[in-house]
């Protein structure tokens, strides 16, 4: 899989906040929670993200 900015921002903001929500990270970079969505389950999907864990 390749990621863009947009996953490459992503990934980061739920590295420090797993909880963070979707619309929050939506507002962050521009796109709508509903995209932000799609692109966490396609990394979920294709093993970029593997487990959301809180400790």
């Amino acid at each position: 899989m390749i990621l863009d900015k947009n996953d490459l921002t992503i990934l980061p903001t739920l590295a420090r906040d797993c909880r963070t929500s979707y619309s929050i990270i939506g507002s962050q970079i521009g796109l709508s929670s509903k995209s932000v969505k799609a692109r966490v389950k396609k990394m979920v999907s294709n093993g970029v993200i593997e487990k959301f864990v809180v400790k």
